[in-house]
């Protein structure tokens, strides 16, 4: 079971490891200017804030966090092969929140799935998840080395490739199941009322905050400089 969620962590930090630095490249391939670029980056992360919560509820209800796993693998991968036809900034911008909000809950959601399994005590949560960091820097670095000197559409074929893998990792979750539940109120009211909690929040939202420009214009901005 361990292999199996450590599969999974690996495939999806692999993913993002190629997105976060090298998906504004192909954006920018694309035609996007960066004041457009800015504004699909900032509009998928505010979608995922909004939509993402609502998957989460949308699983307790039925109690089977390892269906939408699937659900959200699968139309992850599919939305980013809408890619391959798309032209000009709307259509862009469309896909783009949409295979974000998909891609992005699934970690949400896999954590759910681990957690359920570390208080059953069958894993540890630090081992599995590890193997999420090493391959997001192992993606970053080899995908530098990889897409060096290459056409910005081999970024999108890397994506798509990994994606296959995120897939099939998908598949290989864990059964888990919880007794299901309607009452969504008195959780977030429970939130809410734990100040330390909304002040944790707060600062790790200022935290991400700090870092859109550095995800979104790093490697363009390095791109610009680099010697001729």
């Amino acid at each position: 079971m361990a292999l199996r969620i450590s599969l999974f962590y690996a495939a999806i930090f692999a993913v993002i490891g190629i997105l976060m630095p090298f998906w504004p490249v192909w954006l920018q391939s694309r035609g996007i200017t960066a004041t457009e670029i800015g504004l699909i980056l900032a509009v998928a992360t505010w979608s995922r804030a909004i939509i993402n919560p609502l998957l989460a509820q949308r699983a307790d209800r039925h109690g089977r966090p390892d269906l939408m796993i699937l659900f959200l693998g699968w139309g992850a991968f599919l939305t980013h092969i809408l890619f391959f036809f798309s032209e000009g900034f709307w259509s862009l911008f469309a896909i783009s929140v949409i295979s974000s909000i998909l891609l992005f809950a699934l970690m949400p959601m896999a954590d759910a799935v681990t957690m359920l399994k570390v208080r059953e005590g069958t894993i540890d949560y630090g081992k599995v998840r590890l193997w999420g960091s090493l391959t997001f820097i192992a993606a970053a670095l080899g995908g530098g080395l990889l897409l060096r000197g290459q056409p910005a559409d081999y970024i999108l074929w890397l994506v798509i490739g990994l994606l296959v893998l995120t897939v099939a990792s998908c598949h290989l979750i864990p059964r888990a199941e919880t007794p299901g539940t309607k009452n969504f109120i008195e959780p977030l009211l429970n939130i809410l009322r734990n100040g330390r909690l909304v002040i944790f929040m707060m600062s790790a939202s200022l935290i991400q905050a700090s870092h859109a420009v550095y995800y979104g214009f790093s490697t363009l901005a390095l791109a610009c400089q680099r010697p001729r």
